[in-house]
């Protein structure tokens, strides 16, 4: 039936017959082309009668030829509507080469997509003479067409040939220096990520107080000094903020100075100085109110950034992950699922688009205690000294004590290719400066480590080296460090609380009833249900006798 404007709609009758004549040609061919059509994706009303018809027939068990079919719909009094016997006898003689049966539905459901878009860009079309909302009026479209591509996923089944030749050509490319990471500052962070950060997901998580928006910020400076183009995404601090934090981190002063007007003349005019150049690197910026930016508008904004640079990596920061708004149409209630949702969607895009997505993630205030000293114990962070084989090596025993410190964690950091902590040491340097430990808690392809930095005047990160814990500053009015909380503890109450709680059914029952950090009792769990200590039974958890 021709469209409004004359023009016949996408399709192919020839392809739907040939469909049709196939299954009744051959019995195996319904289970190839019912994966990829059903009867709404055909363009002819008499071809989808008939392919319902065909699926009846077989819902029933019996035969489908020429014969069963037109009894069939005989029987319905759907015979004459569908063009009678000739139209059957027509689509018989179609002879198709069952062989590429595949591709002939496959080109039947690309039709039936593109009716679907020629429709969301009708509707675009009629709203927009009356819209007065522009932005609203894209972003639905958009949507609407995601949904459009969702649903007709008609690609096939793919071969593992495919991925292995596409993965070896990428690995090639690596090793030649043609596929490269986006460069992030200090050498040592650097290694922890195998280079930088490479395409995909990226977790910053840290408490309040420990620099997360200047950590970000010198690393968007860096690379784009290298040349990488950069998108931060503002949801917390306003453009001014974070604009002024990049004149401070250039120009080397103090941005609190800069902010309130404190600055020295001399500092004033380096920061002046700095603005030109600031203004020439391939930084670009997008802010809008907190949970008022659903991730939905990433893609456009990634989509805008590979317009104006094609190719090589790219870092896009996103600041911060537990403020992204729902989507409009969004019906989870639980804002652990829809931050969880969130994470899988930048990953999914990072890979899309080729880039390097770095989502602050802040952390309960449970959690606070936990990224501290503290952690050092739980984790089991420590110095392994270099030797003849080996220089000085950094290890996190225990990185899943840190690996779920985000807030509403969970899915968030199932989705990240790493998880970077900031942990703040208890104890200040000697000029009176904090330390932070950035702790690589995980990283799909290399493992966990950490480094020591110095937020010097609280304004920017510098290397702060440690060949032994005992480099750390002392912890000054509170216990020695073995006296803190290890492992071990948390496993003797999450015992203890089992035992004198018979019947708990979930790791949340064990959580709520035992005393400590959230993330180092779940951790505790996780360990003794490894080890078999730890049983998981219909009537509850139960602790297994050690033989």
């Amino acid at each position: 039936m021709p469209s409004d404007d004359g023009r016949i709609p996408p399709q192919d009758i020839a392809a739907e017959a040939a469909v049709l004549s196939a299954m009744l040609l051959s019995p195996d061919v319904l289970g190839r082309v019912s994966p990829i059509v059903s009867p709404e994706h055909f363009y002819s009303d008499a071809n989808t009668r008939i392919f319902e018809a065909i699926l009846a027939l077989s819902d029933a068990g019996r035969s489908i030829d020429i014969l069963t079919l037109r009894g069939w719909l005989e029987d319905r009094k759907c015979l004459q509507r569908v063009g009678g016997p000739s139209y059957l006898v027509e689509i018989l003689d179609a002879v198709p080469a069952v062989s590429n049966v595949e591709d002939y539905a496959i080109r039947i459901a690309q039709k039936h997509a593109l009716r679907q878009a020629v429709s969301v860009g009708k509707q675009l079309a009629a709203e927009a003479y009356s819209s007065i909302d522009a932005t609203t009026l894209l972003r639905q479209a958009i949507r609407d067409l995601e949904r459009v591509a969702d649903a007709n996923n008609i690609s096939g089944l793919g071969h593992m040939s495919d991925a292995t030749n596409m993965a070896t050509e990428r690995a090639k490319m690596r090793k030649k220096g043609d596929l490269i990471p986006v460069p992030i500052c200090h050498s040592d962070r650097a290694e922890a990520l195998g280079g930088g950060y490479w395409e995909g997901l990226h977790l910053l998580i840290s408490g309040t107080g420990a620099g997360k928006s200047q950590f970000v910020i010198e690393d968007i400076l860096h690379a784009a000094k290298a040349g990488v183009p950069c998108l931060y995404i503002g949801l917390e601090l306003d453009a001014e903020q974070v604009a002024i934090r990049f004149i401070a981190e250039e120009s080397k002063t103090s941005w609190s100075d800069l902010y309130l007007g404190k600055a020295s003349n001399k500092s004033f005019e380096k920061a002046e100085r700095a603005v030109p150049f600031i203004n020439s690197l391939p930084i670009y910026t997008e802010y809008s109110r907190p949970r008022d930016w659903p991730v939905s508008r990433l893609e456009p904004a990634l989509m805008r950034l590979r317009q104006r640079h094609p190719t090589g990596p790219a870092l896009v920061v996103l600041d911060y992950l537990q403020i992204v708004a729902p989507e409009p149409d969004e019906r989870r209630s639980d804002i652990r699922d829809h931050v969880g949702a969130a994470a899988y969607m930048c990953r999914a895009l990072a890979v899309k688009y080729q880039c390097a997505i770095v989502a602050v993630s802040s952390t309960a205030r449970s959690n606070y205690v936990e990224l501290s000293g503290n952690a050092v114990k739980t984790a089991g962070i420590k110095v392994i000294p270099g030797n003849v084989n080996h220089g000085v090596r950094r290890i996190v025993a225990v990185p899943d004590a840190l690996v779920g410190a985000g807030k509403e964690s969970g899915e968030i950091e199932a989705a990240a290719d790493s998880v970077t902590v900031l942990v703040k040491w208890p104890s200040l340097s000697d000029q009176g400066n904090r330390i932070v430990l950035v702790v690589t808690a995980k990283g799909r392809a290399t493992g966990a480590s950490w480094c020591a930095l110095e937020h010097v005047w609280g304004t920017r990160f510098v290397p702060y080296p440690v060949t032994a814990m005992d480099d750390l500053p002392a912890i000054k009015g509170k216990e020695p460090s073995s006296k803190l909380d290890t492992a071990e503890d948390y496993e003797a109450r999450v015992l203890e609380t089992v035992r004198d709680n018979p019947g708990l059914r979930s790791k949340k029952d064990i959580e709520t009833n035992t005393k400590g950090r959230a993330v180092a009792i779940r951790s505790a769990v996780e360990t003794l249900l490894a080890r078999g200590t730890l049983l998981a039974t219909t009537s509850g958890f139960v602790i297994v006798p050690s033989s």
